[in-house]
């Protein structure tokens, strides 16, 4: 079994799950399709796609002070289970029959075009639950309705909510396995190597000092990791440095490497496009290769380094250590300590190692980089 996390509240929803669609690289992002562009979505409705469904994810009163012509206007209570049917707390989202009803009431069939927008965070988690349900073709706006008026195009600020085109035929297939974490992944946390308990609540939440809603009573999972929802907001509110900081902490390169790709200067771009190339991301490292170009930085490195290009696996010196150590017995907290990282760190490396020997666990690792002749070739 790889890496899974169960994550409380407010979650970062990743596009990583995304099948692959060929030549489609969006702003470097692999699953660049499950983001659309403001001007995507004005050419759609100049064209009156009759198989268009846009849907704005805010509070009511924020819709009626504006908001995308044409879209519909859906808010939490729409989507999610009345407290006490069964829970004794808000936020749960509708079992299938219930959002099987809630999206035809939009109007939406299976093959509808539909685009989610936010001014906040709500779009990726309704993208997320039509993708739990089968719809796996939902498009979440890049940038939200800020993004839609920054480029200068019409709003309408009429006080309806907007309504679908007729009762829809989608057809809710039953929930995706793996997507939904239950109280026994939970517990399995305690012990398991292989899953990760993640809490993303508010500082204060965290420590027990507040006692959010319908809470039976304050405090968090004893065995579970904090991780402030507030920081995934450090890279859009300008903060690249400190954004890079916190993902590469998380043991997440490749976002700190996007974090870094904001930036001007030479140093931090040329880590962003070292990491670019480590993980072979082709349409990333082209991105940072051209922004360095415009801005008149030279000697700029053309492929990964030599020690990753050659190695059969293709893995990092990193990951070589980490290997290493996996292959002696190591924990994580163990390997951190001997490469001086964090274990967030080493939870991703572990991770990227898996993936790329293609075993499920770290004894299956173990045996197959004894078989390949793997053990004892890097330098620690």
């Amino acid at each position: 079994m790889r890496l899974r996390s169960a994550v409380f509240s407010v979650v970062a929803v990743t596009l990583s799950s995304l099948p692959a669609v060929a030549g489609q690289k969006y702003k470097g992002f692999e699953r660049g399709e499950g983001l659309i562009p403001v001007q995507e979505l004005q050419q759609l409705i100049d064209a009156k796609d009759p198989k268009l469904v846009v849907l704005a994810v805010v509070e009511p009163a924020s819709y009626t002070a504006g908001h995308i012509p044409g879209s519909i206007n859906i808010w939490r209570p729409d989507y999610e289970l009345k407290v006490g049917e069964p829970y004794p707390f808000e936020g749960m989202l509708l079992e299938r029959e219930g959002f099987q009803a809630f999206a035809r009431g939009l109007g939406i069939d299976n093959d509808s075009r539909v685009v989610v927008y936010d001014e906040k965070y709500d779009a990726p988690r309704l993208w997320w639950a039509f993708y739990l349900y089968g719809k796996t073709d939902v498009r979440v706006l890049d940038g939200g309705y800020p993004a839609w008026k920054a480029a200068g195009y019409g709003v309408d600020m009429s006080p309806s909510r907007g309504t679908g085109a007729g009762t829809g035929h989608f057809v809710a297939k039953e929930r995706r396995p793996r997507w939904v974490a239950s109280m026994d992944d939970v517990r399995r946390g305690r012990t398991s190597k292989d899953v990760r308990v993640w809490d993303t609540r508010e500082p204060e939440e965290w420590t027990g000092a507040q006692k959010k809603g319908n809470a039976r009573r304050a405090g968090r999972v004893p065995w579970a990791a904090f991780q402030s929802w507030k920081e995934y907001r450090l890279q859009i509110e300008g903060d690249w440095e400190r954004a890079a900081q916190v993902w590469t902490d998380l043991g997440c390169p490749y976002d700190a490497a996007m974090a870094l790709l904001d930036a001007t200067q030479d140093a931090a771009l040329r880590r962003a496009l070292s990491t670019f190339h480590d993980l072979g991301a082709k349409a990333a490292t082209g991105i940072t290769r051209e922004k360095m170009r415009v801005l008149g930085i030279r000697s700029i490195p053309t492929g990964p380094r030599s020690a990753t290009r050659t190695h059969p696996l293709r893995l990092t010196q990193r990951e070589r250590e980490v290997l290493d150590l996996i292959c002696g017995g190591h924990t994580n907290a163990e390997i951190a300590g001997r490469l001086f990282i964090s274990a967030k760190t080493v939870d991703h490396h572990v991770s990227a190692v898996l993936a790329k020997l293609d075993a499920p666990t770290r004894d299956v690792a173990a045996s197959l980089a004894v078989r390949l002749g793997l053990v004892g070739v890097a330098e620690i």
